[in-house]
């Protein structure tokens, strides 16, 4: 849970999701009793009124309707009708209507940051929720991309001399996919932050990334070791220019560091990762030299002075399966001759609407920073929830869960859930976030009381009722029948996770489960007997 519902609910009717249409887990209330001021998704629509949309605010709606309800779930039914306001405007006025309010750009951006750090990428390319660059520019109305704007190498790739320029050109000519500089994972790859530029949303971001990369890395990030700025680090984030995103390519100077630079609107998950990639010595996707069998490069709409960054040649480095959503693939616009124009579009007929995730990892980008640092012995080893191992090995976001931290300790390693804004007895803090401790629980912190999750303020008062992290489940003993144990289990046909997502519910035994048909059954007997210890 990403944070507390401002009001809590009082119905004793909620209706399972339709799993086919949504990626994430719903709790939705029965509208025979709901008020004309709950969260509903707007009608699409249809015949002769539909307005024309260009491609970017169809995406944006269809991202913002899968955001609604499960905004309503983790942030409050206040933030979620904003965002249903947020929705409307965009429907009658565009994505001008968005940018042009500070209340609904801010809405759109929160909506837009829950998707990217509590689904992966893969999931959310499955169901058409894929978060790209050109998203965050369209809310931000940004006409420029940040990731083109430093004058570097394929616009973010930058090297510390000529000779290092010259060295990175002649690699990627030669189709390699990564750098030569990596770093010796001998040894820990120390980390720090310029508090020339900083700022809580930077330091969270940051953390974010590099926690990403350790959970889904088994060798690279567990190196991850947080410094201070004055003794000096070997990734540094830093970034005061305007709206500029790029970052040195590998271990760039082993005496001065590595530089990240995370300018004002860079501050993004997928954009961060995207830099680490490069500090780690990532290339760019669409470099590779098998692009132009999976994308067309459309030449005549590329500015003229850019066209270079655009080639590619070698046939070194493609064992890995090109990935068009990969973090570090280019967008469909990227260096238009005039705003608007794609410069990149499918492959002989593909169906693929959007390129280049900035969510974070794909599947392929994890893979290639394991083959990269000889690591891909344990890419599918997932740590243990309930105990620790000693080798490497990942932990996984599961979609609209709490989100997951991957807990190091001499060497042992475990999946646990990050401390939420209700703390905590079992829990941990990701990178760039302190844990502080109250009346027995663990909470996770930026600076003073500002929680890691939600940037605000943490209300030590609030009982966290509503919460489900507030609530230990007990697993059942199933009970004893004629001899013969009879097995404890939740319902089948409800999704992995869900009640202990609502767990809260467990100690209301009047709370009932709409399902399928309309046919109500008692969540904590029915539902989930095994969450609430309810078996017979």
């Amino acid at each position: 849970m990403r944070g507390l519902p401002s009001t809590k609910i009082e119905s004793d009717v909620y209706e399972l999701p339709n799993l086919d249409m949504f990626p994430m887990v719903w709790l939705q209330v029965d509208p025979s009793w709901i008020s004309n001021e709950t969260i509903l998704i707007p009608e699409e629509p249809v015949g002769a009124l539909a307005k024309e949309e260009n491609r970017e605010e169809k995406h944006m709606r269809k991202l913002l309707k899968d955001a609604m309800e499960y905004v309503n779930i983790t942030e409050g039914e206040h933030a979620a009708k904003t965002l249903r306001q947020a929705l409307r405007a965009l429907k009658d006025g565009g994505v001008v209507a968005i940018t042009s309010n500070n209340t609904y750009r801010h809405a759109v951006e929160s909506a837009l940051t829950l998707m990217s750090e509590e689904m992966e990428p893969d999931t959310a390319r499955k169901y058409g929720d894929v978060v790209t660059m050109e998203d965050w520019m369209a809310v931000r109305g940004q006409t420029e991309n940040p990731e083109e704007g430093a004058g570097c190498v394929q616009g973010d790739m930058c090297t510390t001399d000529n000779a290092s320029k010259a060295v990175l050109i002649d690699r990627i000519a030669a189709g390699y996919t990564s750098a030569i500089n990596l770093y010796d994972l001998s040894k820990p790859i120390t980390t720090c932050i310029n508090p020339v530029g900083a700022s809580a949303l930077k330091t969270r971001i940051w953390g974010e990334a590099l926690q990403q990369i350790k959970n889904l890395v088994p060798c690279i990030t567990v190196q991850f070791e947080e410094m201070d700025y004055k003794m000096g680090c070997m990734l540094i984030v830093g970034g005061t220019g305007k709206g500029i995103c790029y970052s040195n390519i590998g271990q760039a100077d082993k005496v001065y560091g590595s530089t990240v630079a995370l300018g004002p609107g860079c501050e993004v998950l997928g954009i961060a990762v995207h830099e680490i990639g490069h500090a780690l010595g990532m290339f760019h996707e669409q470099s590779r030299s098998d692009r132009d069998e999976h994308v067309t490069v459309i030449w005549d709409n590329i500015r003229p002075s850019f066209k270079s960054q655009f080639k590619v040649m070698g046939d070194e480095s493609t064992e890995i399966p090109y990935d068009i959503t990969s973090v570090m693939h280019y967008a469909k616009g990227a260096f238009p001759a005039s705003p608007g124009l794609d410069t990149l579009s499918e492959f002989d007929g593909s169906t693929v609407e959007v390129m280049g995730n900035r969510m974070g990892l794909a599947i392929s980008d994890v893979r290639q920073l394991a083959s990269m640092y000889g690591c891909t012995e344990h890419l599918d080893t997932v740590c243990p929830s309930d105990s620790c191992i000693l080798h490497n090995c990942v932990c996984h976001q599961a979609a609209g869960g709490t989100p997951i931290v991957k807990q190091s300790r001499d060497g042992c390693s475990r999946c646990i859930e990050q401390c939420t804004d209700c703390g905590g007895t079992d829990c941990a803090c990701p990178i760039g976030c302190q844990a502080l401790s109250r009346a027995g629980r663990t909470y996770c912190v930026t600076e003073g009381t500002t929680s890691c999750l939600t940037g605000e303020a943490i209300d030590f008062t609030d009982p966290c009722e509503a919460s489900p992290a507030a609530v230990t489940p007990v697993a059942a003993t199933p009970a004893s029948q004629g001899g013969k144990k009879k097995a404890c289990r939740d319902l089948p046909s409800i999704p992995e996770g869900w009640c202990l997502k609502h767990v809260q519910y467990c100690s209301n035994a009047g709370v009932m489960v709409k399902g399928g048909q309309g046919k109500q059954i008692n969540f904590q007997k029915q539902a989930c007997p095994k969450t609430c210890n309810a078996c017979r």
